[in-house]
C-alpha cells in the first residue's frame, strides 16, 4: 500500500537507514509510475521499467527533475534494489554508468562532471579527488521530501480529476497498492 511504503520509507531514513529509506522511497516513484498518470497521460509509453520509474519522477512531481536527473534516480533504485551497492554498471550495456555517494546535505542530486564512463578509474584506485570527479551525489533525507511532496500531488491531481488510473492497471490493484479510491 502506497501509505505503508510511504511510512516504512519515511521510519527508515528517520531511524538513520539511509539506503533502506531511500530505496522504499524510490519504489514509491516507479509505483506511481506504474499506476496512474495525468488526464491525458503526459508519458504514454510505459513499457519498460526505466520509462515507468520516469513518468513517476516526472509527471506528478511538484518540483521538476530533468530527465537525466530522474534516469540517475531510477540508476540508484536499481544499484540499491538489485545489488545493494553504489555503482549501477552492466558490464557490456552502453552507458550511463554511474557511480552514487549518498548524503545528508545538498540538493536531491548533484550529477558527476564528467559522467562516469564505466572505466576503472580513478588511478591508482585510493585517489578520493579523482573518484569523485565521476561520482554522482544524491541527497537521502531530500529524496524523502521529494518523494512525500509526489504523493501528496498525485493524491490532490486525482481529487481534482486530474490523475487516472494507468490503462493496464485494474482498480482493485490500484487500491490493494495505493488506496487511491477509484470511481
Amino acid at each position: 500500500m502506497l501509505d505503508a511504503a510511504v511510512r516504512d520509507a519515511h521510519r527508515a531514513l528517520s531511524g538513520g537507514a539511509l539506503w533502506l529509506g531511500a530505496l522504499g522511497y524510490l519504489i514509491v516513484v516507479e509505483a506511481i509510475g506504474a499506476t496512474v498518470s495525468r488526464h491525458p497521460p503526459t508519458y504514454p509509453n510505459r513499457d519498460t521499467p526505466t520509462k515507468t520509474f520516469m513518468a513517476g519522477a516526472r509527471e506528478f512531481a511538484p518540483t521538476p527533475v530533468s530527465a537525466t536527473e530522474a534516469r540517475a534516480l531510477y540508476a540508484l533504485r536499481s544499484s540499491l534494489a538489485h545489488s545493494y551497492n553504489l555503482r549501477n554498471y552492466v558490464k557490456g550495456k552502453n552507458p550511463p554508468f554511474y557511480r552514487f555517494a549518498l548524503d545528508e546535505t545538498g540538493p536531491l542530486i548533484h550529477l558527476a562532471v564528467p559522467p562516469w564512463d564505466g572505466s576503472t578509474r580513478p588511478t591508482p584506485f585510493y585517489d578520493t579527488v579523482e573518484r569523485k570527479k565521476f561520482t554522482t551525489a544524491v541527497n537521502v533525507l531530500e529524496i524523502g521530501r521529494y518523494v512525500e511532496d509526489l504523493v501528496a500531488n498525485v493524491r490532490a491531481e486525482r481529487a481534482a480529476g486530474r490523475a487516472i488510473r494507468w490503462h493496464d492497471v485494474n482498480a482493485d490493484d490500484l487500491m490493494a497498492f495505493g488506496q487511491y479510491y477509484v470511481d
